[in-house]
């Protein structure tokens, strides 16, 4: 039996004694990645023939500087043959060697020893005689970890409930932590170029990413109300903000790649699953009017859908963050007033016996695109509803002020008359009036295109309503009632409007 051992155009001669050790790669779930061979050459450069001793040191030196350049670089071909077939072959890296003196002091034998690491898959070769290729090809290890907590500590089925009938449940969510640390190997496939450590730890990673329920259903653990989700694709639905954070070290051929969810196992009734709405309701009281205020914020989440095992897609947007904020922004108006009433009912007991206005006494509402997020204040407040009703009415101030009648008499002023004028009744008294004053705050119009749609936002319906009401009872107990003053002033470009009507009346008969 002959072998002979060949390391790309070198020939190591005479043979050396030759070695395999095998270690397997493993990630802690036991789960595979291959096998490292770390194949061993122990051998002597000897000179045989009778030389003078110089002479010998300098075949040696030449020898061992052959050794050297045969060695001087990682991944050509490295055969070992049987009688002239090969029997294992494959582009190996050298990761050491030794060239030790031996007694003769270089003069006859130069021990050697190299040590080769030969990769898990072989690409280009005659293949890996000691592997399948069930194994990923140049991965060295695999570390993946979920971390789940319950987002702002609010548990399942949390209810906000009054003392009347509103009751509403309130939404909880998951913060999903998905980290996926993956490690690959440099290797020689034969090619001009190695391996690229780094891009076949991206590709690696890459089919890892994604939501994957089954490490959320901790329904045993966390308190879920049984099990939410299904493995399905496209992504299970109330999966959002995917967002992605990678650390690549091209020179290690390590990539971290951390991603994270929000997940809504089950929103709210009636509202959308794709926002995180946080509320706050204080309530005030001065000079007997209570106003209850609530302000809100509504963090709208995104809906990103990544092309899982096929990088060069990236990621389309499905759902965008202010957009789901101004869907939720627009289901959620309603609730507003039911809040601030079951709030207000809760925390005084309707002790002062005044009902919560459903109109809103002021309001205020921010955006932010970039952020996706809406803010918003809105006041009740325990102030009657006006007896002027209409869209466009922001506050209203209505008085009436009578001038009733009076004696009329004369005043005689006499010279020198310490005790001061006589006064003579004339038997008579002063007419009555009735003033009617009108304050309206609005919005102003849209448009001045004409005077229609320049008074649109004024109620003028209501108000002459409400000043007929006034003028019907004047005209039900006298019967005499006149106009005495009628007068308004719209400043529309403000939205203020003012509208005074004076009535004068009295009876025929005495």
């Amino acid at each position: 039996m002959s072998l002979e051992f060949k390391y790309g155009e070198y020939v190591f001669s005479p043979r050396p004694l030759f070695s395999i050790s095998s270690s397997p790669l493993k990630g802690p779930s036991g789960v595979g990645y291959g096998v490292i061979h770390t194949i061993s050459l122990d051998g002597d450069l000897i000179i045989t023939d009778s030389q003078q001793p110089e002479s010998g040191i300098i075949q040696l030196f030449e020898e061992m500087e052959l050794l050297k350049s045969g060695l001087n670089h990682d991944g050509r071909l490295l055969v070992v043959s049987c009688n002239g077939s090969g029997i294992l072959s494959g582009y190996p890296k050298i990761n050491n060697y030794n060239i030790n003196p031996e007694s003769d002091n270089y003069t006859r034998r130069i021990s050697y020893d190299v040590e080769f690491e030969m990769p898990t898959y072989v690409k280009g070769s005659d293949g890996d005689v000691f592997n399948s290729s069930i194994f990923p090809p140049f991965i060295e290890s695999c570390e993946e970890s979920w971390d789940i907590e319950i987002k702002d500590e609010v548990l399942p089925h949390q209810w906000f409930i009054g003392t009347g009938s509103y009751k509403e449940d309130i939404p909880y969510h998951l913060a999903v932590t998905h980290t996926v640390d993956v490690t690959a190997r440099l290797v020689y496939t034969g090619h001009e170029y190695p391996s690229k450590p780094w891009e076949d730890a991206q590709s690696y990673a890459a089919s890892k990413l994604g939501f994957q329920g089954r490490y959320v259903n901790l329904s045993g653990i966390l308190p879920l109300p049984g099990v939410p989700f299904e493995e399905v694709d496209p992504p299970v639905t109330g999966v959002y903000n995917n967002y992605r954070q990678i650390s690549l070290n091209s020179d290690a051929g390590t990539i971290q790649v951390v991603e994270t969810f929000i997940v809504t196992p089950t929103g709210a009734s009636g509202l959308p699953p794709n926002a995180i709405e946080t509320f706050e309701i204080s309530t005030t009281q001065e000079e007997g009017i209570v106003s209850v205020s609530i302000q809100g914020e509504i963090q709208g989440l995104a809906t990103i859908e990544w092309g899982k095992d096929q990088p060069e897609i990236g990621f389309d947007v499905t759902g965008y963050k202010y957009d789901a904020a101004v869907g939720y922004w627009e289901a959620v108006q309603n609730r507003l007033y039911d809040r601030a009433y079951t709030a207000y009912d809760a925390v005084t007991g309707l002790c002062l016996g005044q009902p919560l206005n459903p109109n809103v006494e002021q309001r205020a509402v921010a955006v932010n695109p970039r952020e996706g997020t809406i803010t918003y204040d809105f006041t009740y407040t325990t102030k009657p509803s006006g007896c002027i009703t209409g869209d466009c009415i922001l506050s209203q101030n209505i008085t009436i002020d009578d001038q009733l009648a009076t004696d009329v008499f004369a005043s005689q002023v006499v010279i020198g008359r310490a005790a001061g004028p006589i006064l003579q009744d004339i038997g008579t008294v002063t007419v009555r009036t009735r003033t009617v004053n009108i304050e309206l705050v609005t919005l102003p119009p849209t448009s001045c295109a004409s005077m229609e749609e320049i008074y649109a936002p004024v109620p003028t319906g209501s108000i002459d309503e409400f000043i007929s009401t006034v003028s019907g009872d004047l005209a039900s107990n006298y019967s005499q009632v006149f106009v005495s003053q009628n007068s308004e002033n719209w400043s529309f470009s403000q939205g203020r409007f003012t509208k005074s009507v004076g009535f004068t009346y009295n009876n025929c008969s005495t």
